[in-house]
C-alpha cells in the first residue's frame, strides 16, 4: 500500500518522487539498528520549534551514515533537504534532495529553444494579468528561491486587479493572520522558513487577502483503492480554493502558489486530476499555469534539465525568463504541454558572503556582519532576525547557521530595527539583542 509521509506538514513526498525520480536500480537498504523518524526528530506532529528543529537538524547529521545505509533513507534525504532550506543553506538542500535523482545526460541534439526567443518572465507574467483571471505558479518546497520569485510578482498582479493570494501552506490554524498582517510560526505548514514568511508578509502589506485552501479532510487509503487519499486532497483543495473566492466574489483575480504538480491542468498522479483540474471544473475558468520545477536550478548540472544546462552553458538568459515563440506562446517540454502553460528559466545562484545574490532584491536588502560573539563561543549557532515590532513568535525575516568564529556568513535585511535571537546547538538561546540596518 501507498503511503504518504506527514502529509499535512510537508504534503505527499510520495508525489514528490514523480519530480524527483528514483535510479532504475536502487540498492537493497542495509539493516540497521532501529532508527528514529527523521522528520520525527525535526518535528512535533503540526507545532514548529525552532530549538528541537535546530537541533534535531544536527542530530540528523551526525546520523547521516546510518540512515543512508538504512530502509529510511529516502525519508532522511527529504528531511534533510527540508531542514538546509529553512536554515538557509540552500545549497545543501539541494543536494539533500539530489541524492534522490538520477543524473541527466546532455543534450544529443540541438535544443529546441533555438527556436524561441528568452523574454523576462516578470513582465511577461505582468502583461498575461490583463487577460487571465487565475494565475498558477509551482514551488519545490526545498527551494525558497521559488518564492522569492513569486514576491516579485506581488505588487505587479495587484496593479492589474489581483486581490487574493492563496498559498498551499496556508490552513485553518491561524484565523488572525489577514487581520495581523504578519506570519507566526504556526501559521503554515511551510512558511516558518523565512523567504516563505516573508512572501506572505509582502502580500498582506500590498493589500492581499491571504487565502487558506489546505484540506482537513482525514483519509486512509486501502489496497482496493490506494489513491483515495491522493484523490481527496486535489478534490477538497479545489473545494476550498473556489468556495473562499470565486464563489463570493466571481470576478476576482486570484494568485495561487502551490507545490510542484497541484497545479498542472491533466493528471496529478496515477490517473488522479490536479487541484487545478477541479478548480476548473467547479469555477469554469482556465488558469495560466506557470512551472518552477522543471527547469529549476540543482545541486550540480548533472542533475538538471539538459535543456536548462545547455542554455546557461549557450548564454541564451541573464535573469528569470520564459522562452517565446513567435506565436507568443511560451516554451514548455512536450510530455508537459498539456500541463503548463510556461515554464521558468533561472540563472544559475550567484553567492556573496556565502549568501544568494538573489536575496539582495535588487538593492533593496543589505549584507550585515554577524559577529562571532553573538554565538558566544558555542559552534554551530543559529542567528535569527525578525522584524523587531512584531510578536516574538513571528517568521523572522531571515536567519542563517554560523559554523565557526572564522567562518561568519551575513543576515541579509532591509532598513529597520530587528531583534536577533541566538540558539546554541542544544537548541537554547543563549544570546538575544537589537540591532538597526540603516
Amino acid at each position: 500500500m501507498k503511503q504518504c509521509l506527514f502529509r499535512f506538514l510537508f504534503g505527499c513526498w510520495l508525489i514528490h518522487f514523480t519530480v524527483f525520480p528514483l535510479p532504475a536500480q536502487t540498492p537493497t537498504p542495509t539493516k540497521t539498528q532501529e532508527l528514529p523518524s527523521p522528520m520525527g526528530t525535526l518535528f512535533d506532529g503540526r507545532s514548529f520549534d525552532i530549538g528541537r528543529f535546530f537541533a534535531g537538524g544536527l542530530e540528523l547529521q551526525q546520523k547521516e551514515a546510518q540512515y543512508a545505509a538504512s530502509e529510511q533513507k529516502w525519508s532522511y534525504w527529504q528531511a534533510i533537504g527540508s531542514y538546509k532550506a529553512i536554515i538557509s543553506e540552500y545549497k545543501p538542500a539541494l543536494a539533500a534532495f539530489d541524492q534522490l535523482s538520477r543524473k541527466r545526460k546532455p543534450l544529443a541534439a540541438a535544443s529546441p529553444l533555438n527556436d524561441y526567443k528568452a523574454v523576462p518572465a516578470v513582465e511577461a507574467i505582468e502583461k498575461l494579468a490583463a487577460t487571465h483571471q487565475i494565475i498558477f505558479i509551482n514551488e519545490a518546497h526545498h527551494v525558497p528561491r521559488h518564492r522569492a520569485f513569486t514576491k516579485q510578482l506581488l505588487a505587479k498582479l495587484y496593479r492589474k486587479g489581483f486581490r487574493y493570494f492563496a498559498a498551499e501552506t496556508l490552513d485553518e490554524v491561524d484565523q488572525e493572520l489577514n487581520q495581523r498582517k504578519y506570519p507566526l510560526e504556526k501559521s503554515g505548514t511551510y512558511s516558518h522558513e523565512p523567504v516563505y514568511g516573508d512572501l506572505l508578509r509582502t502580500a498582506l502589506k500590498i493589500g492581499y487577502t491571504l487565502v487558506p485552501y489546505e484540506t482537513t479532510v482525514e483519509c486512509e487509503e486501502t489496497e482496493a483503492e490506494p489513491n483515495k487519499c491522493i484523490k481527496v486532497r486535489e478534490q477538497e483543495q479545489a473545494k476550498n480554493l473556489f468556495n473562499r473566492t470565486l464563489a463570493q466574489d466571481p470576478k476576482a483575480k486570484i494568485l495561487v502558489h502551490a507545490g510542484y504538480d497541484h497545479i498542472k491542468k491533466d493528471v496529478f498522479f496515477e490517473g488522479v486530476p490536479s487541484m487545478a483540474v477541479y478548480f476548473q471544473q467547479l469555477s469554469g475558468v482556465t488558469p495560466f499555469s506557470i512551472d518552477q520545477v522543471g527547469m529549476m536550478e540543482h545541486s550540480s548540472t548533472e542533475y538538471e534539465n539538459p535543456l536548462l544546462a545547455d542554455a546557461v552553458k549557450q548564454n541564451l538568459f541573464a535573469q528569470p525568463s520564459f522562452f517565446q515563440a513567435k506565436d507568443g506562446s511560451y516554451f514548455v517540454e512536450e510530455q508537459n504541454r498539456k500541463s503548463y502553460n510556461a515554464q521558468l528559466f533561472q540563472p544559475p545562484s550567484q553567492y556573496q558572503n556565502g549568501r544568494p545574490t538573489w536575496l539582495l532584491e535588487n538593492g533593496q536588502r543589505f549584507f550585515q556582519k554577524i559577529p562571532a560573539s553573538w554565538c558566544r563561543g558555542s559552534f554551530p549557532c543559529l542567528v535569527r532576525a525578525r522584524i523587531a515590532s512584531e510578536d516574538a513568535q513571528a517568521v523572522p525575516l531571515d536567519q542563517v547557521v554560523v559554523p565557526a568564529a572564522d567562518r561568519l556568513p551575513a543576515l541579509v535585511l532591509p532598513k529597520g530595527t530587528f531583534h536577533i535571537q541566538v540558539l546554541n546547538q542544544s537548541g537554547k538561546v543563549i544570546n538575544e539583542t537589537e540591532i538597526k540596518v540603516k
